[in-house]
Formats: C-alpha cells, sequence, structure tokens
C-alpha cells in the first residue's frame, strides 16, 4: 500500500510541485457505495465546510492555495453516506506549498475511520506522520479509570513526547519548513487537547468537583486559564478551538467558573453567557468565541423574544466576516421566529405522505384538538428512545379522539431501514414521511428528534415540544386537552 500511495501521488502531482500551490489529494478506501460519499474541509477562519469533489474510485484532489498562508490545522470531515447523518473528521496539519496525499480506510458496519491505516505522502508527511503515531496515545486519554495523578502524568507525557519528537526532527532536518512553528503549534494542540479531555470525559465521568478540578488546571498547564486562552496564537489549533466550542458546556457542568466580578455584572441577562464572553475576551478570539456561542444560540432559538435579543449581540462582533454572517443569521431568525410564534396558524400547506398507505395528505387535515408531532429517522438515537415513550403516550390517551399522535421521518433517511424499526417496535400509531422536507424546512429542525404540537385548526401550540420521555408529558398534555375543551365550551356558549 505504501507503494502505491507513493507512485498515485508522483503521478498526480508532479506538475503542481513546480507551480508552488498548496494541495491535498488522496483516496478513501470503502468498500460500500460511494456515489453519496461526501468529503468537507473545515478551515479556522473559513464560516462554511468547503464541499471536495469525490470520483466514483473514491479519490480527490483540492486546491487549497488561496486558503493556507500559515501552517495551521484543518479538519477533513469523510461522510460516506449522505443519507447517514454520521461522519468521522481527521486533522491534517497543512502550511503554504505543502502537497500532501491521504489515505484512509473507512469500516463498512461502523462508518468510521480505521486510524491504524491512514497513510500520508508528500511535502509535509512527516509532521502529519508525526501527528498520526500521538492519536495511539491521545485515545488513551478516554480511560477514565485511572487514578488523577496518573491520568494528568499521561496527558502531560504525550505533551512532553510531542515536543521531544519535534525537537528531534528539527535537529536531523533544520532546514525542514515551518519546523519550529508546527513545535509550537502541535504542542499547543495537545496541551489544549489534553484540557477538553480531562474536564469533557475525565471530569465528567468521575465526578470532579470544580475545587478539584481548578486545583488540577495549573499541572495541565493552565496556572492562569482565562490570560492562557485569550492567545489568538492558538487559533491555528484544532483543538483549541474544540475547547472554545465547548466553554459554556464546562461552565455550565459546573467544573469551572467564569470570573465572579463579570459573571455577577450580568447575572440577570438571558444572554449572560454572551456578554461574559464579550468582556473575557479580546480582538480575534473573542470574534472567534462570539461567533460560535452567538450561531448556537441562533440554531437554538424558538422564540421571537429571544430572536430580537440575539440580532443585538451580532453589533458586538468585530470581524466583518463573522458579522456578515451572523446579521444574516440573526435576520432569518427572526423571520423563522415570527412565523411559528405560539398561536400562530402554519402559512404553509405542508404535505406530507402517510407512510402505511402511500397517500399525500396536507397537515392542516389531520383532525384532532390536540396534535402531537415527532420527528424521527432510523439513523438516530436518540429518537429511537423515544419510540417507546410515545407508545404509551399513546396507549395513556388511546380512548381520547380528541388528541393524535404522529410520527414524522425526515426525507432522506431510508425507508427499509425505517420499516424495520416500525414492524420491530410496533408502531401503530400515525405514521408519515416529511417526502418533500416542507415540515422540516417550514419549522427549521436542526437537530431530532424533535416535538411540535398544533391543534385542530393548524395553530402551533408548541413549535419546540415536550417528550414523550418527559415525567411531566402526561401532565402537559391533560393541560392542553383541557384547554381546547374550555375553548370550545366558549364558543358552544357564544
Amino acid at each position: 500500500m505504501k507503494y502505491l500511495l507513493l507512485c498515485f501521488f508522483c503521478s498526480c502531482h508532479f506538475f503542481l510541485f513546480a507551480q508552488k500551490t498548496t494541495t491535498l489529494a488522496g483516496r478513501i478506501n470503502y468498500a460500500g457505495d460511494k456515489s453519496r460519499m461526501l468529503l468537507t474541509l473545515t478551515h479556522p477562519s473559513h464560516l462554511t465546510p468547503i464541499q471536495i469533489p469525490v470520483s466514483a474510485q473514491g479519490t480527490f484532489d483540492v486546491d487549497l492555495s488561496s486558503l493556507i498562508d500559515v501552517p495551521m490545522q484543518v479538519d477533513l470531515h469523510v461522510q460516506v453516506d449522505s443519507l447517514i447523518q454520521r461522519g468521522e473528521s481527521v486533522a491534517i496539519c497543512i502550511a503554504p506549498s505543502y502537497h500532501l496525499l491521504f489515505e484512509a480506510r473507512v469500516d463498512t458496519a461502523t462508518f468510521r475511520i480505521d486510524r491504524k491505516q491512514m497513510r500520508m505522502a508528500g511535502e509535509g508527511s512527516e509532521i502529519n506522520n508525526i501527528f498520526i503515531q500521538n492519536l495511539a496515545v491521545n485515545y488513551l486519554w478516554s480511560d477514565i479509570e485511572l487514578p488523577l495523578a496518573q491520568y494528568i502524568e499521561d496527558l502531560n507525557t504525550s505533551v512532553s513526547k510531542t515536543a521531544q519528537t519535534l525537537d528531534s526532527l528539527a535537529q536531523r532536518q533544520p532546514d525542514l519548513p515551518y519546523i519550529q512553528e508546527w513545535k509550537s503549534l502541535l504542542v499547543t494542540d495537545n496541551t489544549y487537547y489534553g484540557l477538553w479531555q480531562f474536564l469533557g470525559n475525565y471530569a465528567y465521568s468521575n465526578d470532579l468537583t470544580m475545587s478539584e478540578v481548578m486545583q488540577n488546571l495549573p499541572r495541565l498547564g493552565f496556572p492562569d486559564l482565562w490570560t492562557q486562552v485569550n492567545n489568538p496564537n492558538n487559533l491555528h489549533s484544532r483543538s483549541f478551538q474544540l475547547f472554545l466550542s465547548y466553554l459554556n458546556s464546562f461552565v455550565a457542568s459546573d467544573f469551572f467558573a467564569y470570573p465572579e466580578a463579570v459573571a455577577q455584572q450580568y447575572a440577570d441577562h438571558s444572554l449572560k453567557d454572551i456578554y461574559i464572553l464579550n468582556e473575557l475576551f479580546s480582538g480575534q478570539v473573542r470574534d472567534v468565541v462570539l461567533h460560535q456561542n452567538i450561531s448556537k444560540r441562533i440554531q437554538k432559538t424558538r422564540t421571537l423574544d429571544e430572536a430580537l435579543q440575539l440580532q443585538k449581540t451580532v453589533a458586538l462582533i468585530e470581524n466583518e466576516h463573522y458579522l456578515r454572517d451572523l446579521k444574516s443569521k440573526s435576520d432569518e431568525v427572526v423571520k423563522f421566529a415570527s412565523q411559528i410564534e405560539q398561536g400562530k396558524v402554519v402559512s404553509a400547506d405542508i404535505i406530507v405522505r402517510n407512510e402505511r398507505t402511500g397517500a399525500t395528505l396536507k397537515l392542516k387535515d389531520i383532525e384532532g384538538k390536540v396534535i402531537y408531532l415527532e420527528t424521527w429517522a432510523s439513523w438516530c438515537g436518540p429518537c429511537l428512545v423515544e419510540i417507546p415513550h410515545l407508545k404509551k403516550l399513546k396507549e395513556h390517551y388511546q380512548d381520547n379522539e380528541n388528541i393524535i399522535f404522529a410520527s414524522i421521518a425526515l426525507a432522506d433517511d431510508k425507508r427499509d431501514a425505517r420499516e424495520k424499526i416500525i414492524a420491530d417496535q410496533q408502531m401503530d400509531w400515525l405514521l408519515l414521511e416529511d417526502a418533500k422536507k416542507q415540515f422540516q424546512d417550514f419549522f427549521q429542525i436542526n437537530a431530532i428528534p424533535h416535538t411540535v404540537i398544533l391543534n385542530g385548526q393548524g395553530i402551533i401550540v408548541d413549535n419546540d415540544g415536550i417528550r414523550p420521555s418527559s415525567p411531566q408529558a402526561i401532565e402537559y398534555l391533560d393541560a392542553l386537552l383541557s384547554e381546547a375543551a374550555a375553548r370550545e365550551l366558549a364558543v358552544d356558549k357564544e
């Protein structure tokens, strides 16, 4: 395989070497159907992933000259089947004038990349192979059963090993392009990956207190966390960006706290996290953190009031690209939230398909005083967890003709996989398919399972309804049925 890889590289890139371009090419070995394979590249400062064309043989070749101006890590995301919402990302170390060839095998059962069989060749491969070799060590960090002291020692050993390996490479090849930059970047990356693993894996699984976490941060190389993370030189590290994206989650989990003076200043604000981050960070790091967090909140918001508040936070951004992106997103979410507010009539003629009969029908034609609509897909683990709970709800209300339960499958779900689940789970309620994606688009459903509740007049009761597994589900639905009965009685009296 090694010699085939080198031959492929040489044949494809002889001309490119002379042109001082920066390229990434390679092959994804996958025994399944490659026609739906998706490859995307995520650049640290590029707002949208770059889609990479893939041939029928699983090969790809992309020119990155206009995007790579300094050494950095980019994410190559491999999704072997566009109908399956699963994939895996690999960090690639790339710099100007690199010509890299990447080869990997994806398991047909798990859809995961075989890390032991990843190969790199070409200019820049030395750095990437060091990074790949350290992945085996990185994956040992998930050993949450180690004593705390041993766990932290192992993390620090990995960082030291990375530094030593790069020092040795620099001594052997002192003229290797960007060797000093890579030493700084990869040590930084390893350090932040360790911090992320410690907080998101070890501390979480072992129920460490905030005091225990804070005591051990200096041992991980973070004596002054909030000053250290406010360093723009870290932004080319994949793990640093990953850590930033989880920052609010770590605070919410009580692993550490925002500085008290800043936290108190915004304690009563509904968007306090965004305003606290705005105070804590500066320059490029602040813009990245704010863009990450405002984008997440925009994606999740379901109310007009919150959408309008988020629209105001956009002015905190200084980076023009981020500013334009967030302004567009916030304007869209205000428009969207205004059309799905509680009490609004579903304005679109949403067409769905009856799974059992194959007939199409309009959503507004479903009869019932309370219509409980749960979106799902065969590949969605959390959706499958909800199915038995939805079955219990349906059985609880089986004699009540005023409430209708329906499962709406996403348009891109595999029908044969879904039919097996329907049979195995004995899903004997109304089953629909959002065949034209109109339901998902109208309610802007970005994550499933997701519940929408309507009344018989097509009026939105809740655009982000209670889950079937919630202990309060029956109490909540009883209240909706009582309200519906009261409205009907009032109308009769008139």
